[in-house]
C-alpha cells in the first residue's frame, strides 16, 4: 500500500515538472527577450519597474521566467526595501494562485495522488512544511504549491510557511541584486533558507513531538 502511494506521489511529481518545464524549453527565450524590452522601456518609472515585476514575478506559475534572477532585478533597479516588498508580494501571489490551480483539479487528478479522502486529509497538517523548504529550488517551488492545492494542505499553514520561505529568499535577493550580483543570488538565497528551515523543523519538533515532511 504505501509503495503504491509512494509511485502515485512520484508520478504526480514527474507530471508537475514536465508541465512546468515544457514552456521553459519553448517559450523561455521569446519570454525573457520580451521582459526585459518592457524593462528597458520603463526604465525612467520606479511605479512601472515595480509594476513590470510584480506582474512577471506573481505569473511565475504559469510564464517561464527565472523568477530567482527577476527577484534579483527587483532589488537592482527598485533598491532593497521596495524590490524586497514587490518580490516578497508576488512570489506570494504565485503562490496561492499554484495552490488554488491544485485545490481546484479535477478528481482524477486527486485520484493519482491517493486512493481516498482520508489518506488525501491525513498528511494535511505536516505536509505544508515542504513549501518552506522547496522555496528556493527552481521547478520544485512551483510544483510544490500545486501539489500542496492537491493534496488539500491546510491553507492558513500553507500561507505561513510560504511567506516565510518567500520573506527569506526575497531578502536575499533584493540585497544581492542591489549591490549587483543577481546572478550569484541562488546560493546565498538557498542556503539561507535550508539553515532558516532547520531551525523550523528543530523548533517544530520540540513543541509536536515531531514534524513529518511527506510529500
Amino acid at each position: 500500500m504505501n509503495n503504491a502511494k509512494n509511485f502515485k506521489s512520484m508520478a504526480i511529481w514527474a507530471i508537475l515538472i514536465t508541465i512546468v518545464l515544457i514552456p521553459f524549453f519553448i517559450f523561455e527565450e521569446s519570454v525573457n527577450n520580451r521582459i526585459n524590452v518592457l524593462i528597458s522601456e520603463n526604465g525612467g518609472s520606479t511605479f512601472a519597474l515595480a509594476a513590470i515585476l510584480f506582474a512577471v514575478l506573481a505569473s511565475d506559475i504559469f510564464l517561464p521566467v527565472p523568477s530567482c534572477l527577476l527577484s534579483a532585478m527587483c532589488g537592482a533597479f527598485l533598491g532593497p526595501v521596495l524590490g524586497f516588498i514587490v518580490s516578497f508580494a508576488a512570489m506570494s501571489v504565485s503562490g496561492v494562485i499554484g495552490f488554488f490551480i491544485g485545490s481546484t483539479a479535477s478528481s482524477l487528478a486527486r485520484r493519482l495522488i491517493s486512493d481516498n479522502e482520508k489518506s488525501l486529509k491525513s498528511n494535511a497538517k505536516s505536509g505544508p512544511f515542504m513549501l518552506f523548504i522547496l522555496r528556493p529550488v527552481p521547478v520544485l517551488a512551483e510544483c510544490s504549491c500545486v501539489y500542496a492545492g492537491l493534496r488539500r494542505y491546510n491553507f492558513a499553514k500553507c500561507v505561513v510557511w510560504l511567506s516565510v520561505g518567500n520573506a527569506v529568499i526575497s531578502a536575499v535577493y533584493a540585497v544581492i541584486g542591489h549591490f549587483g550580483r543577481a546572478n550569484d543570488s541562488f546560493v546565498p538565497a538557498f542556503a539561507a533558507v535550508v539553515v532558516l528551515s532547520g531551525i523550523g523543523f528543530l523548533f517544530g519538533k520540540t513543541s509536536n513531538g515531531k514534524i513529518k515532511t511527506e510529500s
